[in-house]
């Protein structure tokens, strides 16, 4: 036999202590006794009643024992159960140009979107996640995958200004690499994810979101920044980052995020805007997500231990429920002792039954 949750096991001290302090108090009670009969006062318990008062301490022990061992959740055997792996398919097209860099929202653009994607990647297990990285042009840097703990070590490691990608911002290239990412995938539901700052949308986006929409996808849109903007800094090889300055005036360049741009985007693409300041916002995202129809992506075979918890849970009820109907029990439990122990004993054992049904190992 094995236990799903052995650290639970330490509840077995439980039943013990609840044994050694009802031996304690049968013990101090004949002391009493004692000590009444030598002062001429008092009645010795009779030997039945005493064997009683221990018959039911037993029994209550035993009770605590055997929902020690169902809190553990001992188990049994094994049965094999299909499980369905369901969602969609979304491709996140992150923008990695270096207006990103730029720090009107911290710790800055690009780290926040960061963020804010492992946040939303916790939430789309059982999905297929792609990445598509764009700056002056875009490509695919993975295709669709269910490992979601790659893809959040992939864009971890991201910087923005990544020098594959040239420099700008082209935002049709990116949807279009969206869309060839998605084009082979048989979910019902695909969608194209923009994590941008908007800066430099050309006029062709919405031709290209229009497109997209027309193909069955919905493109949801999230943007990072503020309209007020930031200057962008730049390494030097000597000394800190710098901002970058404008090669006309000399000036340094201020990025400002365009969310017009992203609205219009989404709203081309039958999905909705969000901005990456809000907290978790990503995450309001993913309830959209959820509520997209999903398709089977696999079914797959898995041998589940067979809980057993419930015998040992219904064993303990009937022993309650056996000691609290006990006729011997009243003569020597006063009325309001048995109240209060009839009313902690429902409590527990209604604990016990609720939390069982509620948890996964009761489904």
């Amino acid at each position: 036999m094995d236990f799903g949750s052995p650290a639970l096991l330490i509840f077995l001290v439980a039943a013990a202590l609840a044994l050694a302090a009802g031996l304690w108090t049968l013990r101090w009670r004949a002391r009493q006794v004692e000590r009444m009969l030598r002062h001429g006062g008092g009645d010795l318990a009779p030997p039945s009643q005493v064997r009683s008062r221990l018959l039911a301490l037993g029994v209550v022990a035993l009770a605590l024992l055997l929902l020690a061992l169902a809190a553990a959740r001992p188990q049994v055997g094994s049965h094999d159960t299909e499980v369905r792996q369901t969602g969609i398919a979304v491709a996140i097209v992150l923008d990695v140009s270096l207006s990103m860099a730029a720090q009107d929202v911290q710790p800055s653009r690009f780290a926040l979107a960061q963020q804010e994607v492992a946040g939303l990647l916790d939430r789309l297990q059982g999905n297929r996640v792609g990445l598509v990285l764009f700056g002056g042009d875009a490509f695919v840097r993975f295709p669709l995958t269910r490992d979601i703990d790659v893809a959040r070590e992939i864009i971890a490691a991201l910087e923005p200004g990544e020098s594959f990608v040239g420099r700008g911002t082209n935002i049709d290239a990116a949807i279009e690499a969206g869309q060839s990412l998605l084009e082979d995938s048989s979910a019902a539901t695909r969608a194209i994810l923009v994590i941008s700052d908007g800066e430099s949308f050309g006029g062709q986006s919405l031709l290209a979101a229009s497109a997209a929409a027309a193909d069955g996808l919905r493109i949801f849109s999230a943007g990072a920044g503020t309209p007020e903007g930031a200057t962008i800094p730049v390494e030097q090889r000597s000394g800190g980052p710098t901002p970058q300055l404008d090669a006309e005036t000399g000036l340094p360049i201020i990025s400002r995020a365009d969310f017009p741009a992203l609205i219009a985007l989404a709203e081309a693409g039958r999905g909705r805007f969000v901005r990456l300041a809000e907290p978790d916002a990503l995450a309001a995202l993913s309830v959209d997500f959820d509520s997209l129809e999903s398709s089977t992506f696999a079914v797959e075979i898995e041998s589940v231990p067979r809980e057993r918890f419930q015998i040992f849970a219904g064993i303990a009820l009937l022993l309650l429920v056996l000691e609290l109907l006990w006729p011997a029990r009243r003569r020597f439990w006063p009325r309001t002792s048995g109240r209060a122990i009839a009313l902690v004993s429902l409590i527990l054992v209604t604990g016990i039954v609720v939390t069982a049904c509620a948890s996964g190992a009761y489904s």
